[in-house]
């Protein structure tokens, strides 16, 4: 679900910029905000016990991460900005 920007900037939210490579992040962490992809491409992969990767999704301009893995407490897969 996309909300509308004028929405989460009356409420307290912030545009961040970050570089191709940035860990926004990392696996294991619990969630603590909502993020909504303005402009790019970000990676949300977890590693495996074999040093494997998995690649959960590529979500990009417009799109936000997934709601059911951004409330607060729940354990995220790692993500990468692309």
């Amino acid at each position: 679900m996309i909300i509308c920007e004028d929405l989460l900037f009356s409420n307290g939210a912030k545009l961040e910029k970050y570089n191709p490579a940035d860990v926004v992040f990392e696996e294991g962490t619990s969630a603590k905000y909502y993020f909504q992809i303005k402009c790019g491409t970000v990676k949300l992969n977890t590693f495996l016990e074999d040093g494997k990767e998995f690649v959960h999704g590529l979500p990009f301009d417009g799109h936000c991460i997934e709601r059911a893995i951004c409330l607060p407490g729940t354990i995220m897969p790692s993500m990468q900005l692309q």
